[in-house]
């Protein structure tokens, strides 16, 4: 047996919820507010039976709160629908999410993950550029089922995606849409959730509402991820390789059964900057931090002029841009931005710079 053993840490988060004492349960089958398939955690996973039950109903917990500890409970008559009402309301709606986003991975029980049954069904990426070097925004497509393998029956996906995230830069660095241009969307009412777990990393789920289903093929959604490093290459340690994956890939039925899909990888070449650079020392982007209304950039060279430059948040959304430009300086507006870093993409004559700027109210 020694051999055989294995350590197990277990955290213990001692909460004193401000909650009535009447609703804390004392007992092992407790609701845990957020865990709407009460299997030990609140995750991603959640999404899906919210989504299945949106408008049903039965009796709500007195004193409910979405505070994560044991709480007492009626059961409703269709067993089980009762965790999925996370805030106790009585009625399982889209808000009942909210739960599930405020206490997420948060965990009450030994976790062993959401089970299925294997599938080859393909869920891919699409990019729409085949390299990458820095201050590029890169979308890739996510595309499920193709045209000899369509998604047959399906009611809604979950996945992560991660990015090797010494490669992306600033909090909000990835923009996921699953709703723009996804073929399940026309089909019914649906619950669409995301939650950032790390840097470069998010978990996302679609499903669509009452055990609606569908069958098809196509784009389902959109990653967006802005690549900036230090402008004039990559440090030693980053390789030449942008890598990002998609891992815990579901599609789910309408009978609430799972299907496991194969993990998607995908590695897009990076060109490093080495020639037509422009550096820090060309392009000046001052104030930087900008507290007041607006944002000067120059260029320091006697040779060369800007010819466009656009300013842009982390996700790779533009907000302002230039073009047609023939000069040595321009001023952007940056009054009405809220406080945080953004980026700024230089266009001159002769190369392209991308600098980060940071707002401040």
């Amino acid at each position: 047996m020694g051999g055989d053993c294995k350590r197990v840490t277990i955290l213990v988060k001692v909460a004193n919820p401000s909650a009535p004492a009447y609703t804390y349960c004392s007992g092992g089958d407790c609701l845990w507010s957020g865990d709407a398939n009460n299997d030990g955690v609140a995750n991603i996973d959640d999404y899906i039976p919210i989504a299945r039950n949106i408008g049903a109903s039965g009796l709500g917990r007195a004193g409910a709160n979405t505070s994560w500890y044991g709480q007492n409970y009626h059961q409703w008559d269709n067993y089980g629908l009762q965790y999925v009402d996370t805030d106790g309301d009585g009625i399982v709606t889209a808000a009942d999410t909210l739960a599930v986003s405020a206490n997420y991975n948060a965990t009450h029980s030994i976790v062993s993950g959401l089970r299925g049954f294997p599938s080859d069904l393909p869920f891919t990426f699409v990019p729409d550029k085949q390299t990458v070097k820095p201050g590029d925004t890169l979308n890739v497509a996510l595309v499920l089922g193709t045209v000899d393998n369509p998604a047959l029956n399906v009611s809604g996906f979950s996945f992560r995606f991660s990015a090797e995230n010494y490669k992306v830069q600033g909090k909000n660095n990835i923009s996921l849409d699953l709703e723009q241009n996804n073929w399940l969307a026309p089909y019914s009412a649906y619950v669409v959730g995301s939650k950032k777990i790390g840097h470069g990393t998010v978990d996302a789920a679609f499903m669509l509402s009452n055990q609606r289903a569908a069958s098809g093929r196509g784009q389902v959604g959109k990653v967006s991820i802005v690549v900036t490093e230090d402008i004039s290459g990559f440090s030693k340690n980053s390789g030449n390789t942008f890598r990002m994956h998609l891992t815990n890939v579901h599609t789910i039925l309408p009978s609430g059964e799972v299907l496991v899909l194969r993990d998607v990888d995908l590695a897009i070449p990076i060109v490093k900057q080495s020639v037509n650079v422009v550096t820090p020392a060309t392009v000046s982007v001052y104030p930087n931090p900008s507290t007041q209304g607006d944002v000067n950039i120059s260029l320091n060279s006697s040779t060369g002029v800007i010819t466009g430059a656009r300013l842009m948040d982390m996700a790779g959304r533009v907000l302002r841009e230039v073009t047609g430009l023939s000069a040595g300086e321009l001023a952007m507006h940056t009054g009405d931005l809220r406080s945080g870093l953004y980026l700024v993409e230089v266009t001159t004559d002769l190369a392209r710079s991308v600098h980060k700027l940071e707002v401040i109210k």
